[in-house]
């Protein structure tokens, strides 16, 4: 039982978050961070919404001069 809650845990805060940042070329630790605020305010549908809200915003912020180095932040290195 222990080991099933320890693959799980590893699964979910290590391994998840890093396969998803680098499918949408954002940082794991934007991922996280998304995930959590937008769960935070809008529940479980927050989280679904999370990363595609974030890549737009990201993706919006490269076109604009002045947030550009904002955007670059938040990619994945």
């Amino acid at each position: 039982m222990s080991l099933l809650l320890l693959v799980q845990f590893v699964t979910n805060n290590f391994v998840e978050p890093r396969l998803t940042a680098r499918a949408v070329n954002l940082s794991p630790l934007v991922v996280l961070n998304a995930l959590a605020f937008r769960g935070l305010c809008w529940g479980a549908v927050g989280m679904v919404l999370a990363i595609p809200l974030t890549v737009m915003l990201r993706i919006l912020w490269e076109n604009i001069a002045l947030t550009r180095p904002l955007a670059r932040l938040m990619a994945e290195v």
